[in-house]
């Protein structure tokens, strides 16, 4: 059950989506946009999903809202402690996240090459990775920007300008970058976050191994002086190993030249600085291009170069003017049907419409991700659909971190064992579902948590029981503490019944009557229902043309050979297949007199009502490879299935009429 929505952050984003979509002169033209799913997370940070539909495509794009102005709110970034540990970002928020230091939110942030992040990151003011910029504008990553934490604790996105020289004699040298592969001209720094314990460097080079009285930390603005330990010079093929309390300078051409009169014993001194805006920055990410500056769309790239102008699954890190909120940005991509994604352009127009005043593009494709803490639950988890079909591991994340404490309960939902109308003498348990306190944390719900008070009467109460006494539509009050909620009810006058073989007590007797009221099935001339029956596939056509109202007047022919214009259920059949809900079980054939399966209803109710696709997955019978996973798993979402009481589904197992009769109800409301 979703938490509250947030009703006025909802209006102005579908409202700014709209004026984008409308006024950018964007080459998206979208008909309409709508929010899919809103929650707040904790006191800082709110989640949206939107869903944006354009003539030729659609979009699922999610943003997350970060104040970092609430006391309890922080942006932090994930680094695995092995430079070349790739994770799912996931595994990275949960690696993080421990008491009083709550991950709700992440996603992924740099670019990576053989494991390790392309560009500079940062930590607590300390060099952890300087990385490469390419010459070529055509590439992403063509300009030193980052966004980070600055000094202020606000939210920065700009250039930077990175120093890092060695001192040997009285001469000071340029480093090119830290812990990469070393190439023509280059000095490399190597450092003990290297992820192996050499340089793993050819021979055409020269390295000195520099130690210190203490492992070098590489802090911004800071020198340090260590003596010369070993030199290995051009033409010598031992592996040169990376002292744990020391570095390997390693040039090649140029910077060998300059290493050449180094000798053992010598000193030398690093010196690394960042510019003042970035000096005591708790952590920088380098990547790009930069996306939006001064409210404006902004590429640092060429915006008509391969990269930029595909439509792809896209990431990005926004701030507003003053820095104090920050937004990771998703769009999903490469999936039909569902979310197309965005060319940069298109994704830059999208950043301003938002309000973004600066936005920097992050690795995308099938990198993607974003991961949120649903209310009541206590990780993140993924939320958005990965090209890949699964979370791929990246090298490092963004995190949005509630440091708030343990608070008193806020709100609590709660649901019924069973939904629908309810007979005299039926018995339901309100069951706990989500419980969060003053800060959004999750509060764990117990069933004897809750106590209930039967509002207009209408039955009796035992524990968390209810019991039907008289027809009605009533309220249940529940209770947890000072903070309660109510769950409506509705008991038929079930005084009569359609069949004499659908007794007043059978579990299914107010779904069935309420689709024989609504003209969507009928029972046997011999006045039965046989709800115990399996029902066929023709049958099923009939019921879902009846309850969609297709038209039967004009149908094109499906082309099934065993079905012909003559058969008792040809015009619901042809109306349900060129509706797309139902097809052939065999090449060329329908097979009307099939038994349907529970895995084909499922496939059929989530066509028929368009409800979203779910990967989360329910049962333990249903693995991710079965043809209707998605689809069981949104009707159990949905509560429309809850499955067998062992945690399977049986997709196999043929299903009866009542239960096709209580599904569609469910389905229906």
């Amino acid at each position: 059950m979703k938490s509250r929505i947030i009703k006025i952050a909802c209006m102005m984003q579908v409202g700014l989506l709209l004026l984008w979509a409308f006024s950018t002169g964007s080459p998206l033209k979208a008909s309409a946009a709508t929010v899919n799913e809103q929650f707040k997370v904790s006191s800082g940070v709110n989640y949206t999903d939107f869903r944006i539909s354009e003539s030729t495509r659609k979009q699922a794009v999610r943003v997350m809202e970060v104040n970092v102005n609430d006391p309890y709110t922080n942006v932090e970034v994930g680094v695995s402690s092995i430079m070349n540990k790739l994770k799912k970002t996931t595994t990275h928020a949960l690696e993080h996240h421990y008491d009083g230091h709550l991950v709700v939110g992440a996603i992924n942030a740099s670019f990576f090459h053989l494991g390790a992040p392309i560009n500079l990151v940062s930590q607590n003011n300390k060099l952890v990775h300087a990385g490469t910029i390419s010459s070529s504008k055509d590439k992403y990553i063509n300009e030193p920007i980052a966004f980070g934490m600055n000094s202020n604790g606000k939210g920065q996105i700009d250039h930077y300008d990175l120093s890092m020289n060695y001192v040997h004699n009285g001469k000071t040298y340029k480093i090119t970058s830290t812990n990469k592969e070393r190439s023509t001209n280059n000095t490399i720094l190597y450092t003990p976050y290297f992820p192996s314990e050499t340089t793993n460097t050819n021979e055409w080079g020269t390295e000195v191994v520099v130690t210190f009285p203490e492992a070098p930390t590489l802090e911004f603005g800071s020198q340090v002086t260590g003596t010369v330990e070993q030199v290995r010079n051009v033409g010598d093929k031992t592996k040169t190993i990376i002292p744990k309390n020391g570095v390997v300078i390693s040039g090649n051409g140029k910077g060998s030249d300059q290493l050449k009169d180094v000798m053992v014993g010598d000193s030398i001194t690093l010196s690394i600085n960042i510019d003042s805006k970035w000096k005591d920055s708790s952590f920088m990410v380098a990547s790009g291009p930069m996306l939006v500056k001064d409210g404006r769309v902004s590429l640092s790239m060429n915006p008509n170069s391969s990269e930029a102008a595909t439509r792809a699954p896209r990431t990005a890190v926004a701030i507003n003017k003053t820095g104090d909120k920050v937004f990771f940005v998703t769009v999903d991509g490469r999936q039909s049907g569902y979310s197309t994604g965005m060319n940069l352009t298109e994704f830059a127009n999208y950043l301003v419409s938002m309000g973004a005043d600066r936005a920097l593009n992050l690795d995308g494709g099938g990198s993607t991700t974003m991961a949120v803490r649903y209310p009541g639950t206590d990780t993140v988890r993924l939320a958005n659909k990965p090209s890949d079909g699964v979370e791929r591991t990246v090298s490092t994340i963004l995190m949005a971190v509630s440091t708030a404490p343990k608070g008193e309960v806020r709100s609590i939902t709660v649901k019924k064992s069973k939904e629908g109308k309810l007979n005299v003498g039926d018995s339901i348990k309100i069951l706990p579902g989500t419980a969060v306190d003053t800060y959004y944390n999750p509060i764990k719900l117990s069933e004897s948590d809750l106590s209930l008070e039967d509002i207009n009467k209408l039955g009796s109460v035992s524990g968390n029981t209810f019991t039907a006494k008289k027809p009605g539509k009533g309220t249940i009050k529940v209770k947890y503490g000072n903070v309660s909620t109510t769950v409506n009810i509705e008991i038929a006058d079930n005084s009569t019944s359609s069949f004499k073989d659908v007794s007043n007590s059978f579990w299914g007797k107010t779904e069935i009557e309420e689709l024989v009221k609504k003209g969507i099935i009928t029972g046997y001339p011999d006045g039965t229902f046989k709800p115990n029956n399996t029902i066929s596939r023709g049958e099923t056509a009939v019921m879902l043309t009846r309850t969609l109202k297709l038209d039967t007047s004009n149908v094109k022919d499906p082309g099934f050979k065993d079905v012909s214009k003559t058969d008792m259920y040809y015009k619901e059949i042809a109306a349900a297949a060129n509706a797309g809900l139902i097809k052939g079980r065999e090449k060329d054939k329908f097979v009307s007199n099939g038994k349907l399966s529970r895995a084909e209803m499922a496939v059929l109710i989530q066509r028929a009502f368009k409800l979203p696709y779910e990967n989360n997955k329910y049962f333990s019978d249903v693995p991710s490879s079965h043809y209707a996973y998605q689809s069981i798993n949104s009707i159990a979402k949905l509560n429309i299935t809850e499955g067998y009481p062992d945690g399977t589904y049986r997709p196999n197992n043929s299903i009866t009429r009542a239960e096709f009769s209580v599904f569609l109800t469910r389905a229906l409301k």
